[in-house]
């Protein structure tokens, strides 16, 4: 008994104790086994209480990571779901939490590392499986996540998040199409699910829907009036408008949401930019600065203000020295400059003296317009450049008189209400159209081709920009395009994208003109001048028309309609 008493844990103790209390044979109670039940209850006691204070430890870290997750403060979420999972490593919704905390943060790898701890768990977790989507998504790993949306779908075939998780996936291939369908999905099944309706909002502005894009917004605030993020986006299509003042209306009602968002206010400065407020624009970006000393977009904005408040001439030298295309070529131009800066004042007549002075011989696209030339330009800039109608049934006709900074967005509208568009032929007219904004000719490009580079330009310093076509396309039975010998630069960018893109297209009168250069422009609406100043060169498929121009399909003889409506039907 001896050798066992000193060999045996204290259970054994504990058990021996109480025999020995119940031994008939002994007689008598015994201290020794009182006390070492006594010892034992207390351990057992010490181990339970230790057990209680762990596990509620645990969950109290939880709930608070869990409340701190909700409030979008994920590093705090962090700090106190890995204090729970000291003594909770079997917890499925925790690691879910922990990695959907990480993901919040751009920490795509260890939120996939803890989607999985989740997963291994708890198989069965449609949203566990859908977080695994979104978050390869992020890691640009779409087949993994197209097949990891599909498992959360056929666990739970009506689970909004899953579907709000695909439309992502649809939206980063560039199927903007399928993806407005499954935000749809998302929304239908959740109606206060947030995250699907500012996915939705975000399609429709890429795709330059921009008054859509207002309407389904307003509508989305009803739901949510407090989400600055919307307001930002109405704010932003009034902008691409160029109904600046509409843009401040909304960027100041989300101000009263969030008065020291440095984001908004800096962004209110930019609209007063824009709309030559340079005062108001000042004001507001020291606002925003004061919140956020080193707020790049702010201190942009302060840089853009302090150039434009040099003296008009410093402002035109900078500008040709900046992005005149033949700048190298120049003979003089500092002492050129020197002289135009020191005139005491300034007539637009000392400016298109000074840019005759200084472009290079044979260069017929740099030049000024002034006084009543500068009218007709502000004219043809707001004008309806669009008239379209059908010819017969299957025929639909559209003019494009020149490219301002709204025609792609008239052009979509416009082609968006014709019915079964593949079984129609669309006929574009660029007789007379001496070209326009770049960007805009790019814009209906992409409206009618598929993935693909649009077009390039090339600056003095041999730096490129490209311009894309996503998978989203109208397609039409067959393009015919009116061209003359007057149809020029971004014309002509459209009529070779098309030409060069597609296999139905069919190129109909003159040869075109051959400006396979563009411009940019300096304006000054109070003087009544532009400085067109040629600045880049552009190519599509590595083509170039400069001085060639584009040969129609089809030579027309005459210049009247007539000629030309002959040789479409």
């Amino acid at each position: 008994m001896t050798t066992l008493l000193s060999t045996t844990p204290s259970p054994c103790y504990y058990l021996m104790g109480w025999y020995n209390l119940y031994n008939k044979k002994n007689g008598k109670i015994s201290i020794l086994a009182i006390i070492i039940s006594a010892s034992v209850a207390a351990f057992v006691l010490y181990v339970l209480l230790i057990y209680f204070i762990f596990n509620s430890g645990s969950k109290n870290s939880f709930n608070k990571g869990k409340k701190l997750l909700n409030q979008s403060d994920y590093y705090g979420a962090i700090n106190y779901f890995n204090q729970a999972e000291k003594s909770d490593k079997k917890n499925s919704i925790l690691y879910l939490n922990l990695g959907e905390a990480y993901f919040r943060i751009k920490k795509y790898e260890e939120a996939l590392t803890n989607f999985n701890k989740s997963l291994a768990i708890t198989s069965t977790n449609p949203n566990a499986f859908a977080f695994k989507a979104y978050d390869y998504v992020m890691l640009e790993n779409y087949v993994e996540a197209d097949k990891f949306c599909a498992e959360a779908l056929k666990l739970d075939p009506k689970n909004a998040f899953a579907y709000n998780v695909k439309g992502q996936i649809s939206y980063s291939k560039y199927n903007d199409e399928d993806a407005l369908t499954n935000f749809d999905k998302a929304i239908k099944l959740n109606k206060n699910y947030y995250e699907p309706y500012i996915n939705k909002i975000k399609t429709i502005y890429d795709e330059k829907e921009y008054l859509n894009c207002i309407t389904f917004s307003k509508e989305t605030l009803k739901k949510f009036p407090k989400s600055v993020e919307i307001y930002k986006y109405i704010s932003n299509c009034f902008s691409q408008l160029e109904k600046h003042e509409d843009a401040i209306s909304e960027l100041n009602l989300a101000l009263e949401i969030d008065p020291k968002d440095p984001d908004l206010l800096s962004s209110i400065g930019w609209e007063y930019f824009y709309n030559k407020n340079s005062s108001q624009a000042s004001t507001f970006a020291k606002k925003a600065l004061s919140i956020d000393p080193e707020l790049k977009d702010a201190l942009d904005l302060l840089d853009s203000i302090d150039k434009d408040s040099l003296s008009e001439a410093v402002k035109i030298v900078n500008f040709i020295k900046t992005n005149y295309l033949y700048f190298d070529k120049v003979i003089d131009f500092d002492k050129k400059a020197k002289a135009f800066e020191d005139l005491k004042t300034l007539t637009t007549k000392d400016i298109t003296n000074f840019i005759e002075d200084i472009k290079i011989k044979d260069d017929n696209f740099t030049f000024t317009l002034t006084d009543s030339d500068f009218n007709h330009r502000i004219t043809e800039k707001t004008a309806n450049e669009i008239t379209s109608k059908s010819l017969k049934e299957n025929t639909f006709y559209l003019k494009i008189n020149s490219f301002n900074n709204t025609v792609d967005l008239d052009f979509q509208d416009v082609l968006v209400k014709i019915k079964n568009p593949e079984q129609m032929n669309l006929v574009i007219d660029l007789r007379n159209n001496s070209g326009g904004v770049i960007s805009a000719a790019n814009n209906i490009l992409d409206v009618l081709l598929p993935k693909c580079t649009t077009s390039f330009t090339i600056n003095r310093t041999g730096s490129t920009h490209s311009y894309y076509s996503d998978e989203k396309q109208i397609k039409f039975k067959k393009i015919i395009i009116l061209v003359n010998e007057y149809t020029a630069s971004s014309s002509e960018l459209l009529t070779l994208g098309l030409k060069k893109y597609l296999n139905n297209v069919v190129i109909i009168g003159h040869t075109t003109f051959g400006k396979g250069v563009g411009q940019l422009t300096y304006d000054n609406a109070d003087k009544k001048y532009s400085i067109f100043l040629v600045s880049f060169y552009w190519n599509v498929k590595e083509s170039n028309i400069a001085g060639t121009g584009i040969m129609p399909d089809i030579a027309v003889n005459g210049t009247s309609d007539s000629y030309y409506i002959n040789k479409v039907t």
